[in-house]
């Protein structure tokens, strides 16, 4: 009997004794009828980094943790197999730095994966690189 059919009130006023009384022995009753040894509570959030494979030392820039995937891609089309492939909740993606053209279609796939991901609750953080090597260059200046 589950512990929302002992309590018949609709929440106005107190309950009887009986109904509480009645549902902390179904309590007790679900609590000894189940091995609580084998419940595993993992709070650990994953995540997943969704690297150029180009990027210049991804060791040394990021080091290996159990609740940090790093993947790299070298096709805009890998990066929805990587993300099926993933258990993770949160997704780090930077973005190819390429002064080519790349093709509408090859977008719209990129986009759908990422909207496919967001939907099935991961949180999608995409990171646009610098385009040119002139701003790449600044930009390490900088830093």
């Amino acid at each position: 009997m589950a512990v929302g059919s002992c309590l018949t009130r609709d929440g106005g006023g107190s309950p009887p004794l009986e109904e509480l009384n009645q549902a902390t022995k179904e309590g007790v009753r679900y609590a000894k009828a189940n091995d609580w040894d084998q419940v595993v509570i993992d709070e650990r959030i994953k995540i997943l980094m969704i690297l150029l494979d180009g990027f210049r030392a991804v060791s040394t820039a990021f080091s290996e943790s159990p609740d940090t995937e790093r993947r790299l891609y070298g096709t805009l089309n890998d990066i929805r197999r990587l993300l099926e492939s993933s258990t993770a909740c949160i997704c780090v993606l930077v973005g190819p730095t390429t002064n080519e053209l790349i093709p509408k279609l090859t977008w719209y796939k990129l986009a759908t994966s990422l909207a496919t991901a967001a939907r099935m609750g991961i949180k999608v953080t995409a990171v646009a690189p610098l385009r040119e090597e002139t701003n790449r260059t600044q930009g390490t200046e900088r830093t």
